[in-house]
C-alpha cells in the first residue's frame, strides 16, 4: 500500500472514498498543513480515523487501519518487546523494495498506538541510526515518544560509524543479550 499525491483536494468525497476502498493507498500526502487539517475533517465525516505526519515531501495524512480501531492489547505486552534489525532495510528483496518497506515500516510504527519498549540495530543496521539515514527522523520521534534505541558497538566500530550516530544509545553486544533475557519477544526484521 502507499500513499496518493494530491496536489489539491478533490471537490468530492466519492474520489477520497474510492481510493481508500480500492486497498491500494493508505492515506494521502497534501503539501501544506491546512490541506491535512482540512482532509483529516473530511476523512473523518467519512468514518476514518486518521493520523497526520510533516515530512520532508509534504503532509502524510495516513488512515489508522481496523487493527488500530480494534485491538487492544495491556501496556505490558507493548512495552516488553525488541525489534531486532540487522540490515539497513527489511526482507530477502531488492535493495529498493526493502528500503521502501522499511520507511513504511517506521512510518506505521509511528503511527500506531502498540509500540515495542526496545528497538536494537546490528550489523549493516547501524546505519540507519547514523546521519543521512532516510529514516532517522523517524527514529528520532521514536525515541522522543521513550523507546530506547540500542546500537551495537562492534557494528558502528567496524563500519566507522561510531562519530555519525545520531539517535541511540551505543552499547555492547552483553547489553543486547539482557535485554533479550528481560523481554517476552524478539522480532527479528
Amino acid at each position: 500500500m502507499s500513499f496518493l499525491r494530491l496536489e489539491q483536494l478533490p471537490g468530492d468525497d466519492t474520489f477520497l472514498k474510492k481510493c481508500l476502498d480500492s486497498g491500494i493507498y493508505q492515506g494521502f500526502v497534501v503539501t501544506d498543513q491546512r490541506s491535512a487539517r482540512t482532509l483529516e475533517l473530511r476523512l473523518s465525516g467519512l468514518g476514518f480515523t486518521t493520523v497526520i505526519r510533516e515530512r520532508e515531501r509534504g503532509f502524510y495524512v495516513k488512515i489508522n487501519s481496523s487493527l488500530d480501531r480494534d485491538l487492544w492489547l495491556p501496556e505490558e505486552n507493548l512495552q516488553n518487546e525488541a525489534y531486532l534489525f540487522k540490515t539497513p532495510y527489511i526482507g530477502d528483496t531488492p535493495e529498493a523494495l526493502g528500503d521502501t518497506l522499511l520507511c513504511s515500516f517506521f512510518f506505521d510504527l509511528l503511527a500506531s498506538f502498540l509500540k515495542p519498549q526496545y528497538l536494537i540495530f546490528i550489523s549493516g543496521a547501524v546505519k540507519l541510526v547514523t546521519e543521512g539515514s532516510p529514516i532517522l527522523q523517524m527514529l528520532q520521534e521514536l525515541e522522543s515518544e521513550g523507546l530506547k534505541i540500542l546500537c551495537c558497538r562492534t557494528s558502528l566500530e567496524a563500519y566507522d560509524l561510531t562519530k555519525r550516530i545520531r539517535t541511540g544509545k551505543i552499547v555492547n553486544m552483553a547489553d543486547i543479550i539482557q535485554v533479550f533475557n528481560q523481554v517476552k519477544r524478539v522480532i527479528s526484521l
